[in-house]
């Protein structure tokens, strides 16, 4: 539950001055997402893709990882992408990045599906977690629509992901008839979006994010989840008004969805762990369901010039319920979590016209509950299924973080880094004996006519 709401936190939460950028750059910043507006933009609102012009970006992130906190819905770090108008007010961008299908491991997670097996001495089969050696594949394909006409933009995303792995058991015999295992987790996305100008200080963005998520698992060749995936969506909406010169404000509001579901079907033959296609002995029928609301609002002032100064103060509110019934047990978890208040500050400032340093702190009270409730008819413990057997769990969690970066320009080129907090405690490893990356994130941009 824990993991769920500082995802959903980081992964939420704009910036009047239109600048070629990157994830890398918003998250140095402290993670303000769409209160910062950039390029980045993209993945919240389409209809951005009409912004820039042509630019090229190449993304990547180091195995520290980063808070992702500011792409959607989950936009890896580490991507490539071209953005190019072929003709006057039409816009085409394709991208290419790594992929990890979220919604569904935390579905999993949520609602039993990874205990179960693993209780029942089958942990490789849900290969998350493999045993041995792995191969996999992770990809997703952006193709990203716009079109500019007066004060108004369009802007479509279709998105396809993919995430394989396949997995040799250790220690399995090379000659063994079964074939490794398989799991596979897909995403169809679509997302539209519009921004309209009301007049000179005035400009609201919209967009509508629907996608399919789906899931297989095939341990040593055989089908084990069945009727796996669902679900998601999220509307978004927001406003860039400009109060004074050089101060705005960006009120921003979202609201999203999912609900997946899965069916494990296996039997256990005593002493070796095979999996077989049948349902007598184990079965499993899993559901997860979450909704979060978010509102907030966001600023930029620039009291000197080519110096930034952003904040975001907002709240969440996020709920989960899962089940899971199986032959002997069921379980159902309800969840809520609040974030009252949630506040961002981030500095950006240009030292030289080549060097832009940046920094950022990031401050929220979260407040979660969670109830579960099982109910169990074990013949080999002598449980009844009319007994049942609750707990609830509260946690109140108080977390303060902080970011930096930089950024390095020349010409139609931006070079941004996010560093890594971590090394600044540590230094290099032949001095601490602590091996961190310097760098968190890294991107290249590159604008052309």
């Amino acid at each position: 539950m824990k993991k769920v709401v500082f995802f959903i936190l980081f992964f939420l939460p704009f910036y009047q001055q239109i600048l070629l950028a990157s994830t890398t750059r918003q998250d140095s910043l402290g993670g303000q997402g769409r209160y910062i507006i950039d390029d980045s933009n993209l993945w919240f609102f389409p209809s951005f893709i009409t912004e820039y012009g042509n630019y090229f970006i190449l993304e990547l992130e180091s195995t520290d990882g980063g808070t992702n906190s500011d792409t959607l819905p989950p936009q890896s770090a580490t991507f490539g992408g071209i953005v190019i108008s072929p003709v006057t007010s039409f816009y085409l961008g394709l991208f290419l990045s790594n992929y990890k299908d979220s919604y569904v491991s935390t579905a999993l997670t949520e609602s039993g599906g990874i205990d179960f097996l693993q209780q029942a001495g089958v942990t490789d089969t849900i290969l998350l977690f493999p045993d041995g050696e792995t191969t996999t594949s992770d990809r997703k394909y952006d193709l990203v629509l716009g079109y500019a006409k007066g004060a108004l933009s369009f802007g479509i995303t279709f998105g396809y992901g993919s995430s394989f792995y396949e997995a040799t058991l250790s220690g399995a015999d090379p000659q063994t008839p079964y074939e490794p295992g398989k799991y596979k987790l897909s995403t169809i996305k679509v997302q539209p979006g519009v921004s309209f100008e009301i007049n000179d200080n005035l400009k609201v963005d919209g967009s509508f994010i629907f996608a399919n998520h789906g899931l297989t698992n095939s341990p040593r060749g055989v089908d084990l989840i069945d009727s796996g995936g669902g679900s998601s969506y999220m509307l978004i909406l927001r406003a860039r008004y400009r109060l004074l010169e050089r101060f705005s404000i960006i009120p921003a509001i979202s609201f999203s969805g999912s609900g997946l579901d899965y069916k494990i079907n296996y039997k256990v033959s005593e002493g070796d762990n095979t999996v077989q296609s049948q349902d007598q002995d184990y079965r499993l029928e899993g559901k997860y369901s979450d909704n979060l609301f978010d509102i907030g609002i966001g600023s930029v002032y620039s009291g000197i010039e080519k110096v930034y100064l952003f904040s975001t103060l907002g709240v969440s509110f996020f709920n989960l319920s899962s089940s899971y019934l199986t032959n002997i047990q069921q379980d159902t978890k309800d969840g809520s979590s609040k974030v009252l208040p949630y506040f961002k500050l981030g500095v950006e400032g240009e030292l030289f016209p080549w060097l832009i340093v940046r920094g950022g702190v990031v401050k929220f009270v979260t407040s979660s509950v969670t109830n579960s409730e099982v109910k169990t008819n074990d013949p080999n413990t002598n449980t009844r299924s009319d007994v049942k057997r609750g707990t609830s769990t509260n946690i109140l969690d108080n977390t303060f973080s902080y970011t930096l970066g930089m950024a390095i320009q020349k010409g139609g080129f931006v070079l941004d880094f996010e560093l890594n907090p971590a090394f600044l405690y540590t230094g290099p490893y032949y001095l601490s004996g602590v091996s961190y990356n310097i760098f968190m994130k890294a991107s290249l941009t590159y604008r052309f006519k």
